[in-house]
């Protein structure tokens, strides 16, 4: 079960952690407060999953990942944790992090998984 969401530079999630989250989570707010982009957070790191890092942010663009993209060049961060009781009865994270050039391609990219808080 996804336990906490952060995002950092993505979209319009300046530095983004969502804790405690539960089976049904509901996220209520004003318009342009997040909500979507926090939805297609999650969609960017299941299609990441699917088809891979590299093809995925090649569709999406950098223009549509990062916060204030012609502004900023600071990395995306996103962490994704989940409680997974058939494999450890510590969190399982996984950290994503994304460095585009000069706001553009090539990126680099980098991937932590960690067990723990």
């Amino acid at each position: 079960m996804l336990t906490r969401l952060r995002f950092k530079n993505w979209r319009s999630l300046k530095d983004v952690t969502i804790d405690n989250l539960t089976p049904l989570t509901v996220f209520i707010g004003a318009n342009s407060s997040g909500k979507t982009n926090i939805l297609e957070g999650l969609r960017f790191y299941r299609d990441s999953l699917r088809v891979g890092l590299v093809q995925t942010v090649s569709s999406e663009g950098y223009d549509k990942i990062q916060t204030n993209a012609l502004d900023n060049d600071e990395d995306v961060e996103l962490e994704f944790s989940l409680q997974l009781p058939e494999i450890s009865t510590k969190p399982i994270t996984e950290k994503l992090q994304l460095s585009f050039h000069k706001r553009s391609f090539p990126f680099d990219f980098g991937s932590q998984l960690l067990e723990g808080s």
